[in-house]
């Protein structure tokens, strides 16, 4: 049973059970230990950021949502999932590469194998055996986290027409 380790600003003690408090109290202390946790990154162009957050909402209820909905009628979903492979597998390289600019050698050396296995018994990637037959996932790194790495900070936040919110730095990245 969980209990209140410090007196709180509503007086609890380190005696007093979740039992004791009410729900709304327990979402206080969550909410206290969240903005501890919050990175704040500023924002200068928040009316420019607004207006492609509304223009991209607008573009995707118009444009992408329908599109999307069509693909996915149109093409069954093994050869969605094979597409979505071949293109996974096309980025492996920048993956590699940073992985090995992060100084992560087991990543880069799984990225290496999952590229050679996903081209050649998977069919240039359209397959992922690397995955299903040797359990390689996937590295999750790009350049953004390489920067950050390196000690770049997030920069400003920034909202792109299409591509959606970013960082200064996590844009770099995506360049």
């Amino acid at each position: 049973e969980p209990v209140v380790t410090a007196q709180d600003r509503d007086g609890r003690t380190a005696g007093d059970t979740a039992e004791s408090m009410s729900d709304d109290d327990e979402f206080d202390l969550l909410d206290e230990g969240l903005e501890e946790d919050m990175i704040v990154i500023a924002d200068p162009l928040e009316g420019v950021n607004r207006f492609f957050f509304e223009f991209n909402d607008m573009v995707y209820v118009l444009v992408l949502d329908p599109v999307s909905k069509t693909y996915e009628g149109m093409v069954c979903e093994p050869w969605r999932i094979g597409i979505d492979n071949f293109f996974q597998n096309l980025t492996t390289p920048a993956r590699y590469a940073n992985c090995l600019l992060q100084g992560k050698g087991d990543g880069a050396d799984v990225e290496l194998r999952r590229f050679w296995i996903n081209t050649t018994e998977g069919i240039l990637g359209f397959g992922d055996p690397a995955l299903e037959k040797h359990g390689l996932e996937q590295e999750k790194e790009d350049f953004g986290q390489t920067l950050a790495v390196w000690g770049i900070g997030d920069g400003f936040y920034i909202v792109w027409p299409i591509l959606g919110p970013s960082t200064l730095r996590d844009s770099v990245g995506l360049v």
